[in-house]
């Protein structure tokens, strides 16, 4: 997200967009990195459920470890 905040423009800010950044907060929370990019795509005129589903990775974009990892587990819990 850092590396898009040079890139926001808004008429609303005008010049003035400085005053906002950072947007994300980097000394917060990972929780509180997460409330701040909900809120800013909710503000920008998301939906709620829709900038909330933008926040959750989609099943196809997951990498072969993670899915090495998701099964090792289910299958021990199966077991």
């Amino acid at each position: 997200m850092h590396a898009r905040e040079a890139r926001f423009t808004t008429e609303s800010f005008g010049e003035e967009i400085d005053k906002i950044r950072p947007i994300i907060n980097p000394n917060g929370s990972d929780s509180g990195m997460f409330d701040n990019t909900l809120e800013l795509l909710y503000l920008a005129g998301r939906s709620l459920p829709h900038a909330v589903m933008m926040m959750i990775p989609s099943r196809g974009r997951t990498t072969s470890r993670w899915t090495t990892t998701s099964a090792r587990s289910t299958s021990t819990t199966r077991a």
